[in-house]
């Protein structure tokens, strides 16, 4: 079950908007492990967020990401968004946008593209589940543009391949032996 502070924050962001829970704590929810990681993404802006949530006026927000710490978890709740022109593992600009089926095109692989809503309900746009049923690691879209965006996303593959016993799609591994030079230099 959802813990109730984690319950009220998306009530709250979901009387305004749409807000999801997204990424790693809801693949580790699939496969029976905790996270103390969360990500929402939702349709407000971060002004929205700050005053839906009544968080302190100064609070400051990073590419577009507002950040909670409790003695449990640290949330991180993020306005959806296209990014374009990665410089140091970070978007050179970022475009808020309405819809949550782009924002998810962004992401960077399968497994960690799963949404769960308030109501605890999976929504899955790439086939997140078939892969993790299938324990494979595969991206979102075009593995080339996925990993050139952010050649450290080929370390991360394999830190969950390693993590989680899955195979790693041969696109990824193609990428990553062609493009030695890209990876080896972060």
């Amino acid at each position: 079950n959802m813990e109730k502070i984690i319950y009220k924050i998306l009530k709250k962001l979901n009387s305004r908007g749409e807000a999801y829970i997204v990424g790693g704590y809801v693949r580790d929810k699939v496969l029976g492990n905790h996270s103390s990681d969360i990500d929402i993404c939702t349709n407000l802006l971060p002004k929205d967020v700050i005053e839906v949530l009544k968080l302190d006026k100064k609070t400051k927000d990073s590419f577009g990401c507002i950040n909670i710490k409790t003695k449990k978890y640290n949330i991180d709740i993020t306005t959806y968004r296209k990014e374009s022109n990665y410089k140091n593992h970070y978007p050179k600009s970022i475009e808020y946008i309405n819809d949550i089926k782009k924002d998810l095109q962004r992401r960077d692989f399968t497994c960690n593209q799963l949404l769960l809503d308030v109501n605890e309900n999976i929504i899955d746009t790439y086939n997140g589940m078939e892969d993790i049923n299938n324990k494979i690691i595969r991206c979102i879209g075009n593995t080339e543009d996925r990993l050139k965006e952010d050649p450290i996303r080929v370390l991360r593959a394999i830190r969950l391949s390693v993590k989680y016993q899955f195979e790693i799609d041969d696109e990824i591994l193609e990428f990553k032996k062609n493009n030695k030079k890209m990876i080896y230099s972060i």
